[in-house]
């Protein structure tokens, strides 16, 4: 049998749960675990206008990184640095 590695596409559209288009932004975002913030720095995302909502692509591994900031009392982490955290 022959195991192929999955392959990680990152989708460039999506659409909204109103039904409208959601544009892709790398941007900065603030998350809150209890009543500590944490944000991070140019995390790609999906941001509908009509909502004013940003969505994440559930392959993103968003909840590692935060839990690395968190467990290490980091207010502030950068996405695009991801790969010396998790």
């Amino acid at each position: 049998m022959l195991l192929v590695k999955q392959q990680k596409v990152q989708r460039h559209e999506s659409t909204c749960i109103c039904g409208e288009h959601a544009e892709f932004r790398y941007g900065t975002r603030d998350f809150f675990i209890g009543t500590r913030k944490i944000t991070v720095q140019n995390i790609p995302h999906f941001y509908c206008s009509r909502c004013n909502k940003a969505y994440y692509d559930s392959n993103l591994p968003v909840d590692k990184l935060l839990r690395y900031a968190y467990l290490n009392n980091m207010d502030e982490i950068d996405w695009n640095n991801k790969e010396r955290y998790i």
